[in-house]
């Protein structure tokens, strides 16, 4: 249809994990070690000098569900032997255990006009395979992460050449060596609740300013910077094994929406002190894990 916007080839290297590690490392942006599932003696090579374990990811999935960890080399070509000819549809990565985080970005004319950082409580690949509570929290603004996060962050995108949009970036602190790497990004707004609490913290809504930018581009006009109120915000959310339940015994002054979601617990909670939402998050998930969580079987495939 020729629609106004990106490319495909710009696409790809927000939709294609193989396509955007490329790039970022071309970029000079700190990757964890990978390489595409193409050459059999490349992956055996790759195996043998980049220790395990590794991950399984499809390329062009945003969801965790397919996300695999491998233990061996053995595993790793059975389970290829499975994929058949889609097998290079996944790039594999090397597993670097730490902290998850991610950035919400606008972007206009190739310049940042907005970046706020967070961190996940558990990983969400973790949530999504064994279960568990789901949550994310604002930084506090003047941490030594947050400013590190904005830094990469800065650089992903300059990278990856993006001209104008919203996107959602995760990024990893790994253990080891406290170095911030860069995971995956998509020119898009994120999931889980994560825009109403980018709004509760900030005062973006990133679906605004992402219409706002669209607008300004088909029509000629100049994009302005949204105004950005400087408070925290956080959510914590988790399947439940109830159809409809009660969160009225959570009835702090901070909460400031409650999930309406079948089978869903969630709240979001906002406060000018960032110390006061992590306690609150910290308080929240382990009352959320035993009075609500409940676990399914993952899914071969999202179902959305």
């Amino acid at each position: 249809m020729r629609l106004p916007g990106m490319g495909e080839s710009a696409t790809r290297f927000f939709r294609d994990k193989l396509a955007m590690r490329v790039k970022a490392r071309e970029g000079g942006v700190a990757v964890p070690e990978f390489i595409s599932v193409f050459n059999y003696d490349l992956l055996r090579r790759f195996t043998m000098e980049v220790p395990g374990p590794w991950l399984l990811k499809p390329r062009t999935n945003a969801s965790a569900i397919e996300i695999k960890t491998i233990e061996s080399e053995v595993q790793l070509f059975a389970i290829l032997g499975e994929f058949g000819d889609l097998q290079s549809h996944y790039v594999l990565e090397r597993f670097i255990p730490g902290e998850i985080f991610h950035v919400e970005g606008v972007t206009w004319k190739g310049k940042l006009q907005f970046s706020a950082p967070f961190q996940y409580g558990t990983p969400p690949m973790q949530t999504m395979h064994q279960g568990g509570v789901f949550s994310t929290r604002a930084l506090p603004r003047d941490s030594s992460e947050a400013k590190a996060l904005l830094t990469i962050h800065a650089e992903v995108i300059a990278a990856l050449g993006l001209e104008w949009g919203v996107t959602h970036t995760e990024f990893i602190q790994s253990r080891a060596d406290g170095k911030f790497y860069f995971l995956e990004t998509a020119a898009r707004v994120g999931g889980a609740y994560i825009a109403e609490v980018v709004e509760f913290a900030t005062g973006v809504n990133p679906w605004v300013e992402w219409a706002r930018l669209e607008v300004a581009s088909i029509f000629g006009r100049e994009y302005e910077a949204p105004i950005v109120r400087e408070e925290y915000a956080a959510s914590v959310i988790c399947l439940a094994r109830q159809e409809r339940p009660d969160t009225v015994r959570y009835d702090d002054k901070e909460i400031v929406k409650r999930l309406e979601k079948r089978h869903h617990a969630g709240l979001i909670v906002r406060s000018t002190d960032a110390a006061r939402v992590t306690e609150l998050v910290q308080d929240y998930s382990g009352r959320f894990l035993e009075e609500f969580c409940a676990v399914e079987p993952v899914p071969d495939r999202p179902t959305a």
